[in-house]
């Protein structure tokens, strides 16, 4: 998981590849600080590569409801996920705080990796565990204004 996780990190857009490094986003993020998210939905308004980077960014209690939210929204009725699944992720939030608080590899997160290996495929738990909010559409997310460097002021 991002912020903790080092194995499962957003390095790419949807199509990718992506215009700025993440010293050109931190850069941005120095100048809009006001872009920090509070909610999962403040967070994906962004392109994938200023996710990975933004969530980072956050206070830890802030980086743990953030994803708490995320995880969330794999859960209840309407969730393509099986019971087993989602019992996993019920009992992975309870446990955020300790993921995400101490790097890779570690005991804490050795042993959740286990546990997440023995009931999701990898793609799914790239998908679940490894990007925080919905993909990118296919056409990307636009870049926030004076991202590129060219633009900055």
């Amino acid at each position: 998981m991002e912020g903790g996780h080092a194995r499962l990190r957003l390095i790419m857009s949807s199509c990718g590849w992506f215009p700025l490094g993440p010293r050109e986003i931190r850069a941005w993020l120095e100048r809009h600080p006001e872009a920090l998210p509070h909610k999962l939905a403040d967070l994906v308004r962004f392109p994938v590569p200023f996710r990975s980077i933004m969530v980072n960014a956050v206070a830890p209690d802030v980086r743990v409801a953030l994803w708490r939210e995320h995880l969330e929204s794999f859960l209840g009725d309407s969730s393509l996920l099986t019971e087993t699944q989602q019992s996993f992720i019920l009992q992975t939030i309870p446990e955020l705080s300790d993921i995400l608080a101490t790097p890779a590899p570690n005991p804490v997160i050795v042993e959740w990796e286990r546990r997440m290996a023995a009931v999701f495929a990898r793609e799914d738990a790239a998908r679940i565990f490894g990007l925080i909010g919905p993909p990118e559409p296919p056409e990307g997310i636009p870049l926030p204004p004076d991202a590129l460097p060219s633009s900055a002021q």
